[in-house]
Order: structure tokens, then sequence, then C-alpha cells
């Protein structure tokens, strides 16, 4: 195929594969000495996530199965905190937190008065039943508080919103930045789904107060409370905003807090240091492959701890007051990436996706 004609043009010391679905590349010939996947999700929790509330997912496997896979590869990157925790366990040694990054950005503006609260999301099915039970359920309640909410992407075809109900539908922007720049409060209501939320990454990199379900927090750790607000109720998400609109003080500290966790955790600097260590590790691989060695026994992944991570009874309340949340159990030294059927030499590695599909 066109991959392993690529493959054999030119010597390359690693290949980065996109997504467990395309890891049926790893048998490609001639293989790099290292062969990296590049998870984006660890897609079992995901799909499991999916079917606790009655959606199905585009691939099933199993958690198991999922590990076997990678057992089949000797580097796997995590997007973030609590997948690397779980692949670290399972297996030692070739699991690296490679998190989403963004640029510097100017922080927002926390002194003025909530005016604009917004949600960014692609159609997808989590984002459209997160945003129909925040409209449901949430915004009725704080809607005549003084603040409107603006609504961007795809997501927007999904809902019907009647005049005079103080939200905006804007549809695809062609300028995400400015949309956002220009907000006071963001949110993000989803209740299943996996990986990291993109958009609450960019709402923590500007600093911009955020309310978020355990599911739109999914990930992060250490900043609750500090600099982002996690809601795990209708009445939490009501009180939460409603605070963050009438008290400038707790809008000041809070937004200080997100805009250091959002650099500390997601700034450049954070995926360089990973960055770097996997370019040692393909100089490794290479210099290793040129000497005999034994091979590794199939199998050699550690049965991890239940990764289940529901800690009490949590409902999808379909018209109810519960949330439906659960506690979600490149180089230039040769790296070829591989995406469906082409892999590019010299790419940059990177784990996420856009701001506006997930």
């Amino acid at each position: 195929m066109a991959y392993e004609a690529l493959l054999a043009e030119a010597s390359y010391e690693a290949v980065v594969i996109e997504y467990i679905r395309l890891s049926y590349l790893r048998h490609a010939r001639p293989a790099p000495p290292l062969r990296v996947l590049d998870t984006h999700d660890v897609m079992s929790l995901r799909s499991r996530n999916f079917e606790h509330f009655g959606r199905e997912h585009f691939l099933r496997i199993s958690l198991l199965e999922e590990l076997g896979i990678m057992d089949g590869l000797e580097q796997v990157l995590a997007i973030q905190e609590t997948e690397h925790a779980l692949l670290r366990d399972a297996l030692p040694g070739r699991s690296l937190l490679l998190p989403h990054t963004l640029p510097d950005l100017t922080p927002a503006d926390t002194t003025r008065a909530v005016r604009r609260i917004v949600f960014v999301g692609g159609d997808s099915p989590m984002n459209r039943d997160g945003l129909r039970w925040f409209l449901a359920q949430v915004w009725l309640a704080v809607g005549d508080l003084g603040a409107e909410l603006h609504i961007a992407g795809r997501v927007c075809d999904a809902v019907t919103i009647p005049s005079g109900s103080g939200v905006r539908l804007h549809g695809e922007v062609e300028d995400l930045a400015g949309f956002l720049d220009a907000a006071d409060v963001g949110i993000n209501p989803v209740f299943y789904g996996g990986g990291v939320k993109i958009k609450t990454v960019e709402y923590l990199c500007r600093g911009l107060l955020s309310v978020l379900t355990e599911e739109g927090a999914y990930g992060l750790h250490g900043g609750e409370g500090q600099a982002y607000l996690v809601a795990r109720s209708r009445a939490e998400y009501v009180a939460h905003l409603g605070r963050l609109i009438r008290d400038p003080h707790w809008r000041r500290r809070i937004g200080e807090g997100a805009f250091r966790f959002g650099r500390s955790r997601f700034g450049q600097p954070a995926a360089q240091a990973a960055l770097r260590h996997l370019a040692d590790i393909a100089r490794n691989a290479s210099a290793a492959a040129m000497a005999p060695r034994a091979a590794r026994p199939a199998g050699a992944f550690h049965a991890p701890r239940d990764p289940q991570r529901r800690t009490g009874p949590h409902r999808h309340a379909r018209g109810g007051r519960s949330l439906g949340c659960r506690r979600r159990p490149d180089r230039q030294h040769g790296i070829a990436r591989a995406h469906g059927e082409r892999a590019v030499p010299a790419a940059p590695v990177h784990a996420g996706s856009d701001g506006t599909s997930d």
C-alpha cells in the first residue's frame, strides 16, 4: 500500500499512528524501530461512557482488547492525566503524556460585568444532548440575570431558540478566537464523551471563567474551585453561574487561577519536554535496532485497576433535575506520521482535535 511505499523511501526512526482505529498500520513493513500510537482518547472508556447514556459509539472495543493492541507498539501518547495514569500502570514505561497545547493568549478581562456566556461545539451527540439539557434545566433559571448566551458551531443546527430567550445562535464562526475573546464566561455542559475537551482547554488558556460538568472537566486535576468550577447538579450549575454574574471579586480570583492553570498545563512548554523525550526514545530505539535483542513476549501489559470512574449514583435526568455526568473511569530526526494511508516525514506530534468538534 501507499504507506508501506512511503516507509520504503526513507529510513525513519519512528512512526506516529493516529487513533486506535488506525493501529493496523503497525504491521506495515519496513517497520521503523519505534512505533508510537497517538491515542487522542482511550476509545474503550469512551465507548463505555456512550453506552452508559444509551448512545452508540462508532467504535466498540473492550479495554483489554485495546490494551492488547497498544501492547504491540513501543510507545503510546496520552492527551490527559487520567488516561495517562491508566496507560502508565498497564504499559509500564511506554505511556507518555503529551497534552493539547495552545500558544500564549491574552488573559480575559474578569473585572468587567458578565454580559456574554458562550458555548462552542460541533454537531456531535454529546454537544447536542448537553446543550439541550442546559437550555431546559439551567438557562431558564439564570437567563434573567443580565447576561446573554451565545452559541457557536454546528451544534446550533440542533436547537431551536424562541425569541426573547436571551440566546443567540452564531453557527460556524470564521474567527473563533475573536468569539472567545469577547466572552465573559464559558460553559461545557456535556455529560458523556472522552479524552480532553478542547473547548475547556481554550477557556482555561484564556483565563476565561468556566462552569463545567464532571465530564467537561474530565482529565483535569488540581484546579477545581480555583481555576474552574464543576457543577454536579442543576442546582450547582445555577448557583455557580449566578455567583459569577453577581460577585466581581470571585470572578477575578477564578479568572486569575484559570489563566495560571491553563498556561502551566496546556502552554506550549508543557509539550516540549515530552517531545524531547520522544525524540530521545526514537534515537535510542534506532541505535538498539542495530544490535541483536530478545523479542518482548506478547501480552506484556499489566491488567489495569478497574478504570470505572463513577463513585456514586449519577442519573441522566431526562427532564429531571440531576446531571447525567460521571467521573470518568515532529521531530527533525525522521519521524513519520501515519494518518489513514499517509505518512508525513518530520511532522510535529500533535494530540487533539479542533475546538469546534469536541
